[in-house]
């Protein structure tokens, strides 16, 4: 398993620096700039601007500039260093450079600041999807062609049919404004994250009991679980115990691109809610032609995916010592 996990986190660096150049030359063939919206501006303040932060460069060496130190000074020192003070940073060196709309903040502090908030709320709202979604597939699969089974598969095409940007001003006429009990907006406190985790956890939630659901119907005709039933064994023992630890393998499966997916998905959230998350700050940015920005949101998703699929593949083969990692 070590050595599993070694080889993939060898190749690593290869995967970000393709998704890194790719995500880079997409964004600088967008046309326009993250100063072409200026209002009034002479052309000659806007070259000055553009020289400033280096966009009169032809594309491949701001390329080069953001990725390391591949442009030397004439004495051989790289051109950026840990003061910020070269717009591009160099990601071999940590800094991933400077906003160009937002003054004096770079991406790192950016990111720094919004990806813990999105990080909590998709926390909270993956564990609301666990904790709805699984019991409800295992009662819909004990309770095959009954109420329970029916009631549940309803509430969960439901839930997938529904978007957020529907759900979120419907949960929030509920509880705000005709019950009032929550905030309607805002970060800060538990009671700021209720309505955002409930309104991106649903949907995963959903689609977890249909995973779970038909992951327990084979599990349960599955010969084990018949020599189980026939020593004697209580059914909440060979349900729990046996069948669920075999139907959980697809969730598991689910869970790596779908904790990504919550965090980078939460962007209608974020804004219905007014959740400083970096959902938000990488639309804007996107908006913005803020390259690096963007850029820099990729490359965190990035790593989350990666990171998050292979924790998939390694608890694989934890919670079914058959499965062989090589």
């Amino acid at each position: 398993m070590i050595a599993y996990a070694a080889r993939r986190l060898l190749q690593l660096p290869i995967v970000l620096f393709v998704i890194v150049t790719a995500a880079f030359f997409i964004m600088r063939a967008i046309p326009g700039g993250p100063f072409s919206n200026e209002k009034a501006v002479e052309p000659e303040i806007r070259r000055l601007i553009e020289a400033k932060y280096h966009l009169d460069w032809p594309v491949p060496k701001q390329f080069a500039q953001y990725v390391g130190p591949f442009n030397l000074d004439e004495r051989g020192h790289s051109l950026f260093g840990g003061d910020h003070s070269e717009p591009w940073g160099g990601l071999l060196t940590g800094d991933l450079g400077l906003s160009f709309r937002y003054r004096n903040q770079t991406v790192t502090d950016i990111i720094g600041r919004s990806f813990p908030v999105s990080a909590v709320l998709g926390s909270l709202a993956m564990i609301l999807a666990l904790l709805i979604g699984m019991p409800a597939g295992v009662i819909a699969a004990h309770r095959r062609g009954r109420w329970e089974d029916w009631s549940a598969m309803a509430v969960a095409m439901v839930g997938i049919c529904i978007p957020n940007f529907v759900l979120g001003p419907l949960l929030v006429i509920l509880f705000v404004f005709q019950m009032e009990l929550l905030p309607v907006a805002g970060w800060g406190s538990l009671e700021h994250m209720v309505l955002p985790a409930i309104v991106l956890g649903l949907p995963y939630a959903a689609y977890i009991s249909r995973l779970s659901k038909g992951a327990m119907l084979e599990a349960i005709e599955q010969d084990f679980i018949r020599t189980a039933r026939a020593k004697g064994l209580s059914e909440r023992v060979v349900i729990l115990k046996h069948a669920l630890r075999n139907a959980f393998l697809p969730v598991l499966s689910f869970l790596g691109p779908a904790t990504a997916g919550i965090l980078s998905g939460s962007v209608v959230v974020e804004r219905i809610f007014n959740v400083p998350g970096m959902g938000t700050w990488f639309v804007q940015g996107a908006l913005n032609r803020d390259y690096l920005l963007v850029i820099g949101a990729v490359l965190v998703y990035a790593v989350l995916l990666t990171v998050l699929n292979l924790l998939v593949d390694l608890l694989y083969a934890v919670v079914d010592p058959r499965i062989k990692l090589s």
